[in-house]
C-alpha cells in the first residue's frame, strides 16, 4: 500500500497548476486627465452593504502605464458581483483623502458608473459580474 501511494505521489509531481486564461483576469484601464503621479488604489466591494466603507478589498495586480492610462490586471478574484472604486493615493497614506465637506481631494473613479449629480453612483449603478465582464475602464476625475 505504501509503495502504491509513493508511486501516485510521483506521478503527480510532475502535475502543474493551468496557467491562467484571459477570461480569469480582470483587465482595468484606468485612465486620468493628467499623468498618473501616485499609486493607484483598487477596492472591490461584494456587497451593496459595504459600498463606500472601510469593509472594501484593495485589489493586488500587476501595473503598466502608457501616458495617462494605466492598464492593472488582477489575477485571482472568486467570481460574483463587485463595484469598484478606484484613487490615486497621491500622498501614499492608503485612503482616499477628503475635506471636511466629504468631497475628494485625489483623483478617483468607480467601474461601470460616473459620480451623480448629487453624489456617488449606487452600487447597482457600479457593479459587475466577474468572470462574464472581465475588462473595465475607469475614467479617474478630480474635483
Amino acid at each position: 500500500m505504501i509503495a502504491l501511494l509513493w508511486s501516485l505521489g510521483f506521478a503527480f509531481m510532475g502535475l502543474q497548476t493551468p496557467a491562467h486564461t484571459e477570461n480569469d483576469l480582470l483587465k482595468l484601464l484606468i485612465k486620468n486627465t493628467s499623468s498618473v503621479g501616485g499609486a493607484i488604489v483598487v477596492v472591490a466591494y461584494a456587497e451593496e452593504a459595504h459600498f463606500l466603507t472601510e469593509k472594501g478589498k484593495v485589489l493586488k495586480g500587476q501595473q503598466q502605464m502608457a501616458n495617462n492610462t494605466l492598464e492593472f490586471v488582477v489575477e485571482q478574484l472568486d467570481p460574483g458581483t463587485y463595484a469598484l472604486v478606484v484613487f490615486e493615493d497621491l500622498n501614499e497614506n492608503g485612503l482616499l483623502d477628503r475635506n471636511k465637506l466629504g468631497i475628494p481631494q485625489e483623483p478617483f473613479g468607480f467601474s461601470k458608473a460616473k459620480m451623480g449629480l448629487f453624489g456617488p453612483p449606487s452600487f447597482e449603478n457600479a457593479s459587475f459580474a466577474f468572470p462574464q465582464e472581465n475588462g473595465i475602464e475607469v475614467q479617474l476625475k478630480s474635483l
